[in-house]
């Protein structure tokens, strides 16, 4: 019975508009799918760019991560001569316990700071962790990196820091320097007795 009082299809427009109106609608969901995946693949990719960042980065100091040391370490020593210097805040435990863990960041924050601005654009800053940093230098020069780690320690033994708090603070460092080349075939250490 209901079937029976039911009208037909009630049809607006013609076929021909009813098709063509299929198409457009179609052709507008396709095309917002596919803005919405591009969209998704873009952030994707920036989610993936800041977290190689962040991987790669100290996220206090801004500074390189241990993981970044080690591959650039590495890749230096292989492709040059390699000196580094590995700078450890004296006393640091002592700011921390005494001033608070804001200005031991404050401190790490200030030392990455000037550690930056005295090292050359071609040396490597690291956060090797805690208040140990590392600089990665590619030189064969073991006095210029001497003269490097004086003009480090000038910088920041010989000024206060200032905390975000206003107060300042006395802080030392200790600088050692190593170096390193790339690998060579060594000679033999043993004299061939074969002849």
């Amino acid at each position: 019975l209901i079937a029976q009082s039911l009208p037909g299809p009630v049809y607006i427009g013609s076929y021909e508009f009813m098709a063509t109106a299929s198409i457009v609608n179609l052709v507008i969901c396709v095309t917002f799918i596919g803005l919405v995946a591009i969209e998704m693949g873009w952030e994707s990719e920036r989610r993936e760019k800041r977290y190689l960042r962040e991987l790669r980065h100290d996220q206090l100091t801004g500074a390189l991560s241990r993981l970044a040391l080690r591959e650039e370490g590495a890749r230096m020593l292989q492709e040059d001569g390699l000196g580094v210097l590995m700078i450890d805040v004296d006393h640091f435990k002592t700011i921390n316990d005494t001033h608070g863990h804001a200005s031991g960041d404050d401190v790490l924050v200030e030392l990455t700071r000037r550690l930056s601005h005295h090292l050359r654009g071609s040396d490597l800053l690291c956060r090797q962790g805690g208040e140990e940093f590392v600089a990665l230098c590619p030189s064969n020069d073991r006095q210029g990196l001497r003269h490097a780690a004086d003009r480090l320690l000038q910088s920041i033994n010989g000024r206060a820091f200032v905390l975000n708090n206003g107060k300042l603070l006395r802080v030392t460092v200790r600088i050692g320097v190593a170096q390193g080349g790339p690998a060579t075939a060594a000679e033999p250490s043993l004299p061939d007795r074969s002849r």
